[in-house]
């Protein structure tokens, strides 16, 4: 900076400086010393306020200590001229004390020395200041004020919300606010002044008071304060309610935002103000009402009585002017309506979140509030009335939907919007209704809707289960009708693939479990109906208990017993000690293992995940121990193209199924990935020889071993970093590490095949319970005989509706389509398509075109929702040497991992027709 022959020189090099932040440790403090030399020097102010921030920013580190500077700090406060530099050296001083909090005399002396600064005819400085002493300044200290007098530094704030500059009114009240986050009591004369601040001519000064007085009013609810409208104590809570409802009507909508969404947590309110927020009209007309006998027993402790005598000696002593006497403030009364009417829809939906936290803590005000939500069904913007319709979810159990309510709730469901449907159906799922003519539009709209969209059959279903729970007496009274059932005739059996119908069923048996007059009205074919859908649907469709034979192959799910809660540690026992086993006996085994662990996915479904990891794990065990025992000798497999081409398959399908192990299960400890990465070692050390035997190219050899010592020097780094104990094999391979460094591409297999020889099968003790990664594919549905029809050349659309399941990296997520002519297609879904439902629970509804050449006939094309492995970092060590040295794009070399069944949808591609 010192060769910088101008202002603008010297600011392009502190802006190239500043992007080396952060500077290492050692460097801070020898950093600080030139800048402040530089400061001392430089003759322009602004320069000097960049170095001033840069000062700010490295003192604040925990790793300086700023106290050594305080003093060439405030000597430059004192010298200095510019207020611009004055409030950024302020802010050193803020900077400072912030990293040395645990230094009170260094605090004491930083706000001291702020207040000295506090007379500034500079707002910047003032307002500096104020900050400083909000963020450092504590209750006990004590500053000397007019006539020698000791002040709280609390009371000085106070003191400058009167300013003229509503620049430091705002930051005096930001300062209070500081005051609070940082755990120190403000006390109750500040309420006062907040509340004066409300109606200020500033926009910041309004805002900051609003959450001033909210504070206030959490801090301390039941105290009571005299109003000067009105004789009658009032809660402190009750008028900072009051006063908020009151911003609802402010003129900025940043201040009527902020309002309304404070008010939802204020739940000590009292019901008679809470009640007065949905009502336009003013609370007892404006005034104070006694009873009857309260005015007969004044009147008679007066002793006056009307004489006749003295002009208007009986008028009402009480002359009251209405705009004076009221209980609240005007804009208090109707609030809420005010806030839901807002053009504004960020007020609007502040209003909705504050109205559902209140209603959920106060039954009677949910009973006011459910037709002003139900009103903000049909408001303009999607994001209000989904949140109206999920506001009235949570609070659906404090009354019953009406019919002119239910009216306008089924309404919403011709929304195009997938999301506000669904929001619809689930909030259908939680309320009760109040009569059967509910219960009909509500099934009849229902239906309708499957017919409009085909997709939300699934949350139809469960919206149909969710009902009949609630509603048994309601289903009870219309089970006939839904039925299509006759006292006297006998009716027609319907298709039981028909969804519409299903969704009756789905009704009516969950219904029929709190009901059980309703099972003698079934017709004998519903019995059937019934088996059938308790095995396709048995999530939805709940045990019942029929009368009669054609029930007798019912059965309920049967609950885990504690003897079948031991089936998975069972067979790990017997699988103890099977890396003393000789191979053969070892391998017979692990058969027998893999035959009983696939029983586990019925008998113990919590486990069923970690039973899936260690199947896949002993197959790849089965796997490698075919390859190296294959023709009893290693190296007289590896002369023979045959055997050589066995091996590479049986590798090629190891890898695929520990890549599977790895990215498809959730909860691997550092341990267990341990275990699975040594199987992956095994089949890349089988891989690698078989390449060194086919490849005569010397580079490609080389590259090869090189990835190869590259891979097993981090899995190295894996063992050291967990502290595992890795197989004989596996030590065998580390301890000859620095010899595969050193050694030449010739020697390796001499190296490798004598650790293959030391390999034995071996557990996999996983550390944690695993969750599986998959998908549950909805539409297209496989049994769905609908023909996909289009011009060849051109793309129709398919609907794709999945619940993607314990994945949180969307972005691997891919469709995969397979033609009949073996071609393959991964498309990526759009991120917008993906609505989260929890953490690792994800809803895909998205569209997938398909396009093809002119077929003779109808084909299946199948379609699946995939994952894509992540690329490994040390390279593909299995690229055969014939392989193009060109990299290929990432998705096509990345693994791809099946997270459900295809589903085979036909499709037709016709030809065009030619007009005339």
């Amino acid at each position: 900076m010192g060769k910088c022959s101008s202002a603008r020189e010297s600011f392009q090099v502190l802006h190239v400086f500043e992007e080396s932040f952060p500077l290492p440790a050692e460097q801070v403090q020898p950093t600080i010393g030139i800048l402040l030399e530089h400061f001392r020097k430089e003759a322009d102010s602004s320069v000097r306020a960049k170095i001033a921030n840069l000062l700010c920013k490295l003192c604040g580190a925990p790793i300086f200590n700023g106290a050594s500077i305080v003093d060439d700090i405030k000597n430059l406060l004192r010298n200095e001229k510019s207020d611009v530099v004055q409030s950024q050296l302020i802010g050193i001083l803020t900077a400072i004390g912030q990293s040395q909090s645990g230094n009170g005399r260094l605090l004491k002396l930083l706000v001291d020395c702020a207040v000295k600064y506090l007379n500034d005819v500079s707002h910047l400085v003032r307002c500096k200041s104020l900050k400083l002493i909000g963020l450092l300044g504590s209750s006990e200290h004590l500053i000397k004020g007019h006539k020698n007098s000791l002040v709280s530094v609390l009371a000085i704030l106070e003191s400058f919300t009167q300013e003229s500059d509503c620049r430091v009114r705002t930051h005096a009240f930001e300062s209070m606010l500081m005051w609070h986050q940082r755990g120190l009591r403000l006390s109750m004369s500040v309420y006062g002044q907040a509340c004066l601040a409300l109606t200020d001519d500033y926009e910041g000064v309004r805002l900051t008071a609003v959450k001033l007085v909210w504070v206030l009013s959490q801090l301390y609810p039941n105290e009571t304060i005299n109003l000067s409208e009105s004789s009658e104590p009032i809660r402190l809570v009750d008028d900072g309610f009051a006063n908020l409802c009151n911003m609802v009507n402010d003129i900025s909508m940043t201040v009527r935002a902020e309002s309304a969404r404070l008010l939802g947590s204020l739940h000590a309110v009292s019901p008679r103000f809470l009640e007065q927020t949905l009502d336009k009209k003013l609370m007892s007309n404006m005034r104070l009402k006694r009873s009857a006998h309260e005015r007969q027993k004044e009147h008679f402790e007066s002793g006056e009585w009307s004489s006749g005598k003295k002009w208007a000696d009986d008028a009402p002593k009480e002359d009251l002017d209405p705009d004076s006497i009221s209980l609240i403030s005007n804009g208090a009364c109707g609030a809420f309506v005010h806030g839901l009417e807002d053009e504004f829809l960020e007020v609007r939906n502040a209003t909705v979140d504050s109205l559902c936290e209140l209603a959920s803590n106060s039954p009677s005000f949910a009973k006011l509030s459910q037709d002003f939500l139900v009103d903000m069904f049909n408001d303009e913007i999607e994001s209000v009335r989904l949140n109206a319709i999920n506001s009235l979810r949570k609070i659906c159990h404090h009354f019953l939907l009406r019919e002119d309510q239910v009216e306008i709730v089924l309404s919403v469901l011709k929304d195009f919007n997938f999301e506000i449907r669904e929001a619809v159906r689930d909030m259908l799922s939680c309320c009760r209704l109040s009569t059967k003519a509910c219960l009909n539009a509500i099934v009849t709209t229902l239906l309708d809707n499957m017919s409009r969209y085909l997709e939300d059959r699934q949350s139809i279903w469960k919206c149909m289960m969710n009902i009949g729970k609630h509603h048994s007496a309601l289903v009870l009274s219309m089970a006939p009708e839904l039925l299509s059932t006759h006292p006297f005739f006998e009716s027609i059996e319907p298709d039981i693939n028909d969804p519409a119908y299903i969704s009756v069923l789905v009704l009516i048996f969950n219904a029929a479990v709190d009901c059980p007059t309703m099972t003698p009205l079934f017709p004998d074919y519903l019995k059937r109906h019934y088996t059938y859908l308790r095995d396709i649907l048995a999530e939805l469709v709940p045990w019942l208990k029929f009368a009669g034979p054609a029930a007798q192959d019912v059965r309920p799910v049967l609950p885990l017993s504690s003897g079948k809660t031991t089936l998975l540690s069972q067979i790990l026992e017997r699988l103890e000690g099977i890396e003393s086993m000789d191979n053969i006996l070892a391998a017979q085994l692990i058969k027998i293992a893999i035959r009983d662990l696939r029983q586990v996915d019925h008998l113990e479904p919590e486990l069923s995940a970690s039973a899936q990891c260690i199947v896949l794990h002993l197959k790849c065990q089965l796997f490698l121990e075919k390859a190296i025992t294959k023709s009893g000798s290693l190296c007289s497999v590896l002369r023979s193209q045959h055997d050589r081409s066995f091996i590479l398959m049986s590798v090629q399908t190891v890898l695929e199924l520990t890549a599977r192990m790895e990215h498809q299960f959730v909860g691997l400890g550092l341990a267990d990935l341990v275990q699975i990465r040594q199987l992956y070692l095994m089949a890349l050390t089988l891989q690698l020889l078989c390449q060194l035997q086919e490849c005569s190219v010397v580079d490609k050899k080389t590259a090869l071993c090189e990835k190869f010592v590259k891979y097993l020097n981090s899995f190295q780094q894996l063992v050291s970093r967990c502290g595992s104990i890795a197989n004989t094999f596996a030590n065998s391979l580390l301890s000859e590490l620095s010899n595969l460094k050193l050694c030449e591409r010739e020697k390796f297999p001499q190296i490798l095949m004598p650790s293959l020889g030391l390999s034995r099968p071996f557990l996999l003790r996983l550390s944690n319970h695993l969750c599986r990664a998959h998908v549950e594919l909805i539409e297209p549905s496989s049994t769905s005989d609908f023909t996909v029809k289009f011009i060849a050349g051109l793309a129709a659309p398919v609907n794709v509706v999945a619940y993607i399941n314990n994945i949180s990296h969307l972005d691997r997520i891919r469709i995969q389509v397979k033609y009949p002519d073996q071609q393959s297609v991964l498309i990526l879904p759009p991120l917008s398509d993906f609505r989260q439902l929890s953490s690792l629970r994800h809803k895909l509804v998205t569209k997938v075109l398909l396009s093809h050449v002119l077929w003779s006939e109808q084909c299946p094309v199948k379609l699946c929702v995939v994952m894509l492995s992540p690329k490994n970092e040390d390279g593909d060590v299995g690229a055969s040497c014939e392989q193009s040295a060109a990299s290929s794009d990432a998705e096509e070399d990345a693994l791809i991992i099946e997270l459900c069944s295809p589903v085979s949808v036909n499709v037709l591609p016709t030809a065009c027709k030619k007009s005339g």
